[in-house]
C-alpha cells in the first residue's frame, strides 16, 4: 500500500477513535447523578413543580468544578428568576459541609463575618482579629461551601473577607448575583483573581420547555405564549402556570368537572399575563416573591 494510503487510512481510524472516547464521556456525564434529589423532603422550601432543568445541572456543575480547582469564589449571575435560588436550596439541602443563607441589604465585612460565625458551631468574643481567627481555625479543619444569595448585595470590602476567609482556610464561597456584580468584580482584579469560575445563566430555550411541560397536559400554543411573554425566566412562567391553574380550580368547583388544561388558548394567557408579568427595570424583570 502506498505511504499516502497508510497516512488516510491512519488518520480516519484515529478521528474514529476519538468520536468513541467523546460519545463514551458524553454518555458517563449524562449518566452521573450530579445531586440525589430523592434526599429532598416534599416540606422543604423548593417549588412544588420544582423542575430539573438544564440550567440546574450548569450551576452544580460550576460549584463542583469550583471545589475540584479549589476557587475561593464561584460567581452564578443572570436574570432574575432563571433558577439560581431554586437551585442553590436544594444543592445545600443534600450537599455535605454545604450552607445557604440570602445576603440582607446594607451588609457590612462586620456583619457578614457575624453571619459566617453564625453557621459555626463556634464561640467567640466581638473582636475582629478574634472572630476572624476562631472562623478560619475551624474552617480550616472542615472546609465548607458558603452559598450566598442575592450576593449583588455585597460591596468590595465584604467580598475582599470573603477571599481571605477562604484563602485562608480551603472553603468556598458560592455567589449568586444578578449581572451587576460580574461587572463589578472585574474593576477588581485581586477579587477577580480568586473567582475562576463564572456561570452566565441563561433564560430556558423554548424547545426545554416544551419538553418539561408540555406532557402535564398543556397545548403547544399555549406553552408556546407562556415561554414568550416569560421570556423564559421560569419564575415568571411558574406564576402563570399557578394563575390559570387558579382558573381550572374555580371552575371545577362550579360544577364544571370535566374541564382541562387543554381549554386554554394563548389569549388566555395573554391576559392573565397582565396581572402577573413583572414589569422589567434596568433590562431585568423584577423579582416575584
Amino acid at each position: 500500500m502506498a505511504p499516502r494510503e497508510n497516512w488516510g487510512r491512519g488518520k480516519a481510524v484515529t478521528v474514529k477513535k476519538q468520536a468513541e472516547l467523546e460519545q463514551f464521556i458524553s454518555d458517563a456525564i449524562e449518566r452521573r447523578r450530579l445531586v440525589d434529589l430523592s434526599r429532598i423532603a416534599e416540606s422543604d422550601e423548593l417549588p412544588k413543580d420544582f423542575k430539573r432543568t438544564k440550567t440546574f445541572d450548569q450551576i452544580v456543575e460550576a460549584i463542583r468544578l469550583g471545589r475540584r480547582i479549589q476557587a475561593s469564589l464561584v460567581l452564578i449571575h443572570g436574570v432574575n428568576g432563571g433558577g439560581k435560588t431554586t437551585a442553590l436550596k436544594a444543592i445545600a439541602k443534600v450537599a455535605p459541609s454545604t450552607l445557604y443563607w440570602e445576603v440582607p441589604a446594607g451588609l457590612q465585612p462586620k456583619h457578614l463575618l457575624r453571619d459566617v460565625l453564625a453557621q459555626l458551631p463556634v464561640q467567640t468574643g466581638e473582636g475582629w482579629r478574634l472572630q476572624t481567627s476562631v472562623a478560619i481555625d475551624y474552617l480550616s479543619g472542615d472546609p465548607q461551601t458558603f452559598m450566598l444569595d442575592e450576593a449583588q448585595r455585597l460591596d468590595y470590602a465584604c467580598l475582599d473577607l470573603l477571599k481571605y476567609l477562604a484563602d485562608n482556610s480551603g472553603s468556598m464561597f458560592v455567589l449568586a448575583a444578578s449581572p451587576s456584580l460580574a461587572r463589578r468584580i472585574e474593576k477588581w482584579p485581586d477579587i477577580a483573581s480568586r473567582c475562576p469560575v463564572r456561570l452566565r445563566i441563561e433564560p430556558i430555550s423554548l424547545e426545554e420547555f416544551v419538553e418539561l411541560y408540555q406532557a402535564e397536559g398543556w397545548s403547544l400554543e399555549v406553552l408556546r405564549e407562556i415561554h414568550r411573554i416569560s421570556g423564559g425566566v421560569m419564575r415568571v412562567a411558574r406564576s402563570l402556570f399557578l394563575v390559570l391553574d387558579d382558573y381550572l380550580t374555580e371552575a371545577r368547583e362550579a360544577g364544571q368537572r370535566d374541564i382541562t388544561r387543554a381549554v386554554f388558548r394563548p389569549h388566555h394567557v395573554a391576559v392573565i399575563a397582565k396581572g402577573v408579568v413583572p414589569t422589567a427595570v434596568d433590562g431585568e424583570l423584577a423579582r416575584i416573591s
